[in-house]
């Protein structure tokens, strides 16, 4: 996105609380709302995620990443989101990491999200989709 142009969305990944055991579920909360004043038609995966990018800065610790197959074509889904409506869905952060031991760790999560004012199933579907990335820094204890 140009540094001049304006967010269309307001987005976050959170989790339910910063502490969790080595072997307890962390689900990523995400929730895209839009800030335009136009319908907009939004595209992204809520189970499995192929471009969701997580990198780690360890603290204490270590942290194993899962290697994640390559899926290769698929088909994204289409949202449509009015002003100020919001999409929310969870992710199972162990699938993408594999905390091995106790420790703080702060991990920045991104993902692409594309975009149109059209939908694709409109006969005026012509424009380039454009993205927009979804960051958000999240500091987890990982205890025994």
């Amino acid at each position: 996105m140009d540094k001049t142009q304006k967010s269309m969305f307001d987005g976050s990944f959170q989790v339910e609380k910063n502490k969790y055991s080595l072997e307890e579920n962390i689900w990523l909360d995400f929730t895209i709302e839009n800030k335009s004043k136009k319908t907009v038609y939004v595209f992204f995966q809520k189970e499995n995620p192929e471009n969701l990018n997580i990198k780690i800065k360890e603290t204490k610790g270590y942290i194993k990443h899962l290697d994640k197959k390559e899926l290769g074509v698929s088909l994204v889904p289409e949202y449509q989101l009015k002003y100020e409506e919001q999409i929310n869905t969870k992710y199972l952060l162990n699938s993408f990491l594999e905390f091995k031991k106790k420790g703080i760790y702060e991990i920045m999560i991104s993902l692409d999200v594309e975009y149109n004012l059209v939908s694709i199933q409109s006969d005026q579907s012509k424009e380039i989709n454009k993205i927009e990335t979804i960051t958000s820094i999240i500091s987890l204890e990982i205890t025994e």
